[in-house]
């Protein structure tokens, strides 16, 4: 029987929901020749092809999906294993969330405030709630607002005391 190959994606594939994959395959028949190709692409749009390189299959709900190729050879035989090709699709990002600056030096005793910027995406409208671990004793976070819905902003204050640890 033919024997089937992906040549892309050469591995598994995560992605983010609305994203595409790029698809190529071959065959070969070791007493005859490659008559037709048939790709299945579950959640994916198109969903299947006929052609050896159907190009770009975009996945636009979060999931697993197995790709698969079927070569058929010139009397008919069809690979018995066909590959496949695992796409995991994660779903998209609700909000984006920076901090400005990224980082600063406080001495002990003294205080600094960062610029915190949340921005909704895909029409996201929930609340962020904000929250810091990890700080040395002796220092303490406060956040002004500590939530913010869809799209905004909060400046994040941080405090230390003459006791508290360098690090």
């Amino acid at each position: 029987p033919p024997t089937g190959t992906i040549t892309s994606p050469t591995a598994n594939v995560v992605i983010t929901a609305g994203q595409s994959v790029s698809y190529s395959g071959t065959g070969t028949d070791p007493d005859g020749t490659i008559t037709a190709y048939s790709w299945i692409f579950p959640g994916g749009n198109p969903t299947s092809s006929s052609l050896a390189n159907p190009g770009n299959v975009t996945y636009p709900t979060p999931g697993t999906y197995v790709a698969s190729l079927t070569v058929t050879d010139n009397v008919g035989l069809t690979d018995p294993h066909p590959p496949t090709s695992t796409i995991t699709v994660m779903p998209a990002p609700d909000f984006s969330i920076s901090a400005s600056p990224s980082s600063r030096a406080v001495v002990a005793g003294g205080s600094t405030n960062y610029a915190i910027t949340v921005t909704g995406q895909a029409g996201f409208t929930g609340t962020v709630s904000f929250s810091v671990n990890g700080l040395p004793v002796g220092a303490n976070a406060t956040f002004s607002p500590n939530t913010v819905s869809g799209t905004g902003s909060s400046t994040l204050s941080i405090t230390t005391t003459n006791n508290t640890a360098t690090g």
